[in-house]
């Protein structure tokens, strides 16, 4: 009986240093939740370029990977100073993992929205690491979230061809910021298309379509595409800026 006594003792401060050690996880998770679905990737931008996944693998480390080590090894009759070492090895991977893994969702966050002709091209911010910036270009409609510019096309021969191969290449002119422009209003409103032409289009997604024209009537729509995947971007009839993304085929 004394045995079982002393086990039971033993489980409860395991499952009660289990549980602290869940609830300091899920105020870090909360905390970098919100730095990529409202800094990161705001308006839903973490389905269409994978955030969500990301953070999935995040929550994945801070909800199981910690609380499952501290059930494990956590014993009231360690020394204080061993439990402590074992509490710095557990905490040391836990913070590594998650370091890591904002770093992934650093590397994969929507850096700019490209306007190019006819529609809007996502660009992460690992595809420009170590080209030259113009800061100073851009509008900053979701705070630190993604930059609206426009692309300014060429006029000579010479760099439109190169502009051409490299596209060939896989490198198109959304992908170079030594073009990019000030994000031009009246070249994507000219462009854009009615919200109600939505209505039809994708039969399992006429409800969205319908609440978004319920909630703007007068907005306009362009395709927004990251490398194979296109959704829809809704756009505000006066200034051009994207309020929502529909997870609808835009081709």
């Amino acid at each position: 009986m004394l045995g079982e006594g002393r086990h039971f003792v033993q489980l409860k401060a395991r499952l009660v240093a289990a549980g602290l050690h869940m609830l300091l996880s899920v105020v870090v998770a909360a905390g970098v939740a919100m730095l990529v679905f409202y800094l990161w990737y705001p308006k839903g931008l973490s389905s269409f370029v994978g955030g969500a996944k990301i953070y999935g693998v995040l929550i994945g480390v801070e909800l199981v990977l910690g609380p499952v080590m501290s059930l494990v090894i956590y014993n009231i009759n360690k020394p204080k100073t061993e439990l402590i070492r074992d509490y710095l090895v557990v905490v040391f991977v836990q913070v590594s993992a998650l370091i890591y893994g904002v770093y992934v969702a650093l590397m994969a966050k929507p850096q700019y929205i490209v306007f190019v002709k006819d529609r809007f091209e996502v660009v992460a911010y690992s595809e420009l690491a170590g080209k030259e910036i113009d800061e100073q270009i851009g509008d900053y409609p979701f705070g630190f979230g993604p930059r609206l510019v426009s692309v300014s096309f060429p006029d000579s021969i010479e760099e439109s061809n190169r502009i051409l191969f490299s596209a060939l290449e896989g490198v198109d002119i959304h992908l170079m910021p030594e073009y990019y422009t000030s994000f031009n209003v009246g070249e994507v409103l000219r462009a854009a298309k009615p919200v109600r032409e939505l209505k039809g289009r994708q039969a399992d997604m006429d409800s969205v379509v319908n609440e978004a024209i319920d909630q703007c009537p007068n907005c306009k729509w362009l395709p927004m595409v990251r490398g194979a995947r296109d959704w829809v971007a809704i756009i505000d009839a006066t200034t051009g800026y994207p309020k929502q993304f529909l997870d609808i085929s835009a081709f």
